[in-house]
C-alpha cells in the first residue's frame, strides 16, 4: 500500500477511494458525437497513524463535487474509438477538518482524460482511459488566523477499465 512519511520520518499509510455517478447528453445527430457532462463526484484522502501514539499531523480530506463538462468520441473504424473530456469540478463540500483549519477555504477543480474504446458484442465495449485531476484551494487568510497558507495544489493522475454499451 501506499504509504507518506510524518515529521520523525515515520511511514503514515495512505488510502484513497473515489466515485463518480452522472449524465452524458450527446449532441443532435449529425455533428460529431459530443457531449455534455453532468455528474456528482466524490473522493476521499485519509491517512492513517504512524504509531499508535503519533497523529500524522494532517487531517484527512475529501471532495464533493458538481462535475460540469464537454466530452468527446471519435471513431477509428466501426469499432475502435478514441475518447476524451476536459471538465469543471465546482466543489460542493471538503469535510469538517479542513474547515476547522482555514474557515474561509475556497475549493475547485479541473480534469481531462483520454481513452480508447473497442466494441466487442452488440454495442457492449471495453473502455480504458486515463485521467488528470487538480484541485485548487484558496485558504482566504485574515490577520489572527492561527494557520496561514496562501493556497494548496492536489494533483490525481488515475487509470480506469470498464464495459459499457453504447447504442
Amino acid at each position: 500500500a501506499p504509504a507518506s512519511r510524518d515529521v520523525p520520518g515515520a511511514e503514515v499509510p495512505v488510502r484513497a477511494c473515489g466515485y463518480t455517478a452522472g449524465l452524458r447528453v450527446r449532441l443532435p445527430e449529425g455533428l460529431p458525437d459530443v457531449g455534455l457532462d453532468v455528474a456528482y463526484v466524490a473522493q476521499r484522502f485519509t491517512l492513517g497513524r504512524s504509531t499508535p501514539s503519533l497523529d500524522a499531523g494532517v487531517p484527512n480530506v475529501g471532495a464533493q463535487s458538481l462535475r460540469l463538462g464537454l466530452s468527446g468520441r471519435f471513431a477509428i473504424t466501426d469499432r475502435v474509438a478514441v475518447t476524451g473530456r476536459a471538465a469543471f469540478l465546482a466543489v460542493l463540500d471538503t469535510g469538517a477538518a479542513p474547515s476547522l483549519y482555514f474557515p474561509r477555504l475556497s475549493t475547485n477543480a479541473v480534469e481531462a482524460s483520454a481513452g480508447v474504446a473497442v466494441g466487442v458484442w452488440r454495442g457492449v465495449e471495453l473502455r480504458a482511459a486515463i485521467e488528470y485531476r487538480r484541485y485548487f484551494s484558496s485558504m482566504n487568510p485574515e490577520p489572527g488566523d492561527a494557520h496561514v497558507v496562501g493556497g494548496s495544489l492536489d494533483q490525481y493522475l488515475t487509470g480506469t477499465l470498464g464495459v459499457g454499451w453504447r447504442r
